[in-house]
């Protein structure tokens, strides 16, 4: 399982950094990558919703939202029935 999102890396001259939705709500700012190399974010452990990013320039002009990706990570159940022997 994916513990990553990537995305293609924004190849604008003036690319300043990246931000990470989920659900609309605001969880970082990825700096740019190097040519050849995408932009990358740790998936969280425990989550659900729609995980969007957006492009910001080195003026502050932000991009209109990514393609929306559904995203849905449960925490596992706690065991039951548990016999000491």
């Amino acid at each position: 399982m994916a513990t990553r999102m990537t995305w293609s890396r924004n190849t604008e001259s003036d690319m300043d950094y990246y931000r990470v939705f989920l659900g609309g709500v605001f969880q970082a700012k990825v700096p740019q990558t190097a040519v050849g190399v995408d932009p990358e974010w740790p998936l969280p452990a425990v989550g659900a919703g729609l995980l969007t990013v957006t492009a910001v320039d080195k003026s502050g002009n932000e991009s209109e939202m990514s393609v929306a990706v559904p995203f849905d990570k449960v925490a596992p159940a706690a065991p039951v029935n548990l016999v000491l022997v």
